[in-house]
């Protein structure tokens, strides 16, 4: 299991990226589109949502490695209304078991976590699921659909 801290923005990420790259002593950025995204998964992407940010690396010249990202969890939710998350900060949990994935979501939901993306087979072969917990945070957990 690999537990990765995200900064996720409402549709502002390039303009946040490109920011930071300016005022901290960045080594290397890479910004990656939705619309870049190749395979099964680009099929999934609305085309209002092909411009914002998938996800952006800054490497500071100190080692540390940052991901930014505009979030369609915070955005929208399943339904297409406004996402409930006001925080901007998502753990990404990845790599799960299919047993880790069921385990984790169940105890969120139990929790009174709300789901802005339900668990659920993803076309890249995974399964994925997107919450929020009680206190606020944006969980996204991507784990084995086998």
């Amino acid at each position: 299991m690999i537990i990765a801290p995200s900064v996720t923005f409402y549709g502002c990420c390039l303009e946040a990226v490109e920011f930071y790259s300016r005022v901290f002593p960045v080594e290397s950025k890479t910004v990656l589109f939705f619309r870049d995204i190749q395979g099964p998964f680009a099929g999934w992407i609305n085309p209002q949502n092909e411009n914002l940010v998938y996800s952006a690396l800054l490497k500071f010249y100190d080692g540390t490695t940052i991901t930014f990202k505009d979030s369609l969890a915070m955005i929208y939710q399943d339904d297409g209304s406004q996402g409930k998350n006001k925080d901007n900060t998502i753990f990404e949990v990845l790599d799960l078991t299919r047993e880790e994935i069921q385990h984790i979501y169940s105890a969120f939901m139990q929790d009174g976590a709300v789901s802005n993306i339900a668990l659920g087979p993803r076309p890249n072969n995974q399964l994925y699921a997107s919450l929020i917990d009680r206190f606020g945070v944006c969980w996204n957990l991507t784990g084995s659909i086998d």
